[in-house]
């Protein structure tokens, strides 16, 4: 594998993390609403998922992906209904709430499983692995260290990007949640959730 390849699949890789999108939305939203460990379990779940469609290009199972596809319909609405729910209760929550509720380890794990719903139900993500990365590079010539950076270089990619968007997100809303008593923080949390739920259900 040439390093330029692996410098292209690096940018291409880069792009899509930073893309707005069903993934985006909510791991920003968890972080304003839940806080960064619910946030960084989110993005757990959605490097997972990352690893099981790239897992599924590396061994030529394509037919694998739509089944999977089909699997987890019923959980990418279940995703997309529980942001939404968790926008509504951001919204009508009091100036004082910033956080709707403590991260224990069912959040935690909840947090997980949205991450990874919202990845294996987006059909932009199965495109990049199953139809994008074959161009970058010859799949049936990858040796085992290959293998090994590639993956590498997704879960890099994913935690330092999504990983900046989460820390970010968070000193804004403790920021704003210093300087104001108003309930304004709260909308725009609950607004993003729901926003969230919403891209994560349509998303076709």
């Amino acid at each position: 594998m040439s390093i330029e390849a692996l410098i292209a699949f690096t940018i291409a890789m880069t792009i899509l993390c930073a893309t707005p999108g069903p993934g985006f939305f909510t791991i920003i939203a968890t972080s304003l609403n839940k806080g960064m460990p619910a946030a960084f379990a989110v993005l757990v779940g959605i490097t997972l998922g990352d690893l099981v469609y790239l897992t599924i290009a590396l061994i030529g199972l394509e037919f694998l992906a739509q089944t999977l596809g089909s699997s987890f319909y019923l959980a990418k609405y279940a995703a997309g209904a529980y942001l939404f729910f968790l926008g509504y209760k951001a919204w009508k929550a009091h100036a004082q709430d910033t956080t709707i509720s403590r991260e224990g380890s069912r959040q935690l794990l909840k947090s997980f499983f949205v991450g990874l719903a919202v990845t294996i139900g987006n059909p932009k993500v199965m495109f990049f692995y199953l139809a994008l990365l074959p161009t970058f590079v010859n799949l049936e010539d990858l040796s085992n260290t290959d293998i090994t950076i590639i993956i590498s270089i997704v879960v890099l990619v994913t935690f330092i990007v999504e990983g900046f968007y989460i820390v970010t997100a968070r000193k804004i809303q403790e920021k704003f949640s210093r300087e104001s008593t108003s309930t304004l923080p709260n909308k725009i949390t609950g607004s993003l959730l729901m926003l969230a739920g919403l891209a994560v259900a349509l998303q076709n």
